[in-house]
């Protein structure tokens, strides 16, 4: 029983030590979107509930630059585009949405635990420096337009890679926890807010660099 318990032991950590190898390079295309509904009182203390509500939503695109410093562990540095559209009035039989666009820049850092041959499980930190623009149309016709700064400090929990090959993988992630901020210029205000979400998901393709080490 002891021996069966120590080959466990041994294989697991052979698993979790023959990852990523330190000096590996990949470059990645990523998307990630995120959706739900929330129901909220309109200012006329109108509740149109649920089902009449569009979705809030958000989109991104980017690309991502991967070096692991040690095994196992990777550093990121992402550069993203990201798009949202979130429902906040009613006006004449139709939704008011606030609409954003941004630049944003994300350093991270993942640990891969080797799950079989081909799969790792990669748990992420970073923050997240963010960028853009606001557009919110006003009862009336008028629009208001504001530029924006935000950050994040993220865990995502719920990431894996597959290895296609040596040289290309697929990387998958559901889920997050955070603390994130966001300041409109123009009108001096800030929001912060703590989320736990499932419904948010990220894809990426990896292209590998050889390792000249």
């Amino acid at each position: 029983m002891k021996r069966l318990i120590l080959i466990t032991l041994v294989m697991c950590i052979g698993m979790t030590l023959s990852a990523q190898q330190k000096g590996d390079l990949y470059l990645s295309g990523i998307m990630s979107a995120s959706a739900g509904k929330q129901i909220f009182q309109l200012d006329d203390e109108e509740d149109l509930g649920l089902d009449s509500q569009p979705m809030q939503a958000s989109f991104g695109i980017g690309t991502e630059l991967g070096l692991f410093i040690k095994d196992n562990f990777k550093l990121g540095f992402a550069l993203s585009m990201p798009f949202s559209s979130a429902p906040y009035d009613y006006e004449d039989g139709e939704w008011l949405k606030i609409k954003s666009i941004g630049f944003g820049f994300n350093p991270n850092i993942s640990y891969y635990v080797k799950l079989t041959n081909n799969l790792y499980y990669t748990p992420e930190i970073g923050v997240s420096l963010e960028a853009g623009t606001i557009k919110e149309p006003l009862r009336g016709g008028e629009k208001h337009i504001d530029g924006y700064f935000g950050w994040q400090v993220y865990l995502s929990f719920l990431a894996f890679e597959f290895k296609v090959s040596d040289t290309f993988s697929l990387g998958a992630g559901v889920g997050s926890l955070g603390y994130a901020s966001l300041k409109e210029l123009q009108c001096d205000i800030t929001t912060g807010q703590f989320s736990f979400s499932l419904n948010n998901a990220s894809l990426s393709a990896r292209f590998y660099l050889p390792n000249r080490k």
